[in-house]
């Protein structure tokens, strides 16, 4: 398949957001571009194949239906695969307001590549921008339509994603919360009953967003209380411990050990002094 780039640079109809460039390609082992840097946002979405994408000291592999996106003054480069080159498509486009629809979109703090399941729908669109390149006033607004299309078949999919990290974030701060209120007596199966998921499930979520397990974060939890409890109050050892949900003041007593490399006894002197 031969390069197929239209450029557009008429912004006189359309500052808030406009098309630059766009196109489809399937590309030549190893073929890339870059390093260098964009004058203009672009998106690259991969319809087969994959490849890789640099930006800073990020590199990302980039696969079938995934994509990337540049912004303005980035030093990026990006490479087909040398044994599975990449066939993809490409929108570039600026104005005045194109940074506020790429946040819109999902994009920032660091995001900058995505998974988009309508490869049929998108590569669709870019070719009706391709075929609308002659510059007419007619062409302009099939064009500002189409790139509207392409951003809302891309939200589509980023949306769905969105919906799942907050439907994880607000799991993980239920249990966190149960946590705070029930570390003195409580077993991490009845904290997933509570947050309604099965243990599996919240285990994997804790390790999503917290990078630590829900029994770690529990652990942690009642050593940094037990730490507060033997710097502020002159309470017996064993009594932190069952106040801390240890029942057992030498299963106590090894825990702190391992979390903080002295026994609680000898944590508490050495705070005193």
């Amino acid at each position: 398949m031969q390069n197929m780039v239209l450029l557009h640079s008429d912004d006189s109809l359309f500052k808030d957001i406009h098309l630059c460039i766009c196109g489809e390609q399937k590309c030549k082992p190893l073929q890339g571009w870059g390093p260098a840097v964009k004058s203009y946002y672009l998106i690259l979405y991969v319809l087969s194949g994959k490849g890789t994408f640099t930006v800073g000291n990020q590199k990302y592999t980039i696969e079938e239906k995934e994509g990337f996106l540049i912004e303005p003054g980035q030093k990026v480069q990006y490479t087909a695969d040398e044994k599975d080159p990449w066939e993809c498509i490409w929108v570039g486009f600026t104005g005045e307001n194109a940074g506020e629809y790429v946040r819109e979109l999902g994009f920032g703090d660091k995001k900058v590549s995505f998974r988009n399941q309508h490869a049929e729908t998108l590569k669709q669109i870019v070719e009706n921008m391709l075929e609308r390149s002659l510059p007419d006033k007619e062409n302009e607004y099939f064009i500002q339509s189409y790139l509207f299309q392409f951003l809302a078949v891309l939200m589509q999919d980023m949306k769905i994603s969105f919906e799942k990290e907050k439907e994880s974030n607000f799991y993980v701060s239920k249990a966190v919360e149960y946590i705070r209120s029930h570390y003195e007596n409580m077993k991490i199966q009845e904290l997933a009953d509570y947050v309604n998921v099965n243990r599996g499930y919240l285990y994997s979520l804790f390790i999503k967003e917290m990078g630590i397990s829900p029994k770690e974060y529990l652990t942690n939890f009642r050593m940094s209380r037990a730490k507060e409890l033997l710097k502020s109050t002159s309470y017996a050892v064993s009594t932190i411990a069952a106040s801390c949900g240890y029942q057992d003041p030498a299963l106590f007593s090894k825990a702190f050990h391992k979390q903080y490399g002295v026994s609680p006894s000898v944590f508490r002197k050495l705070n005193k002094d």
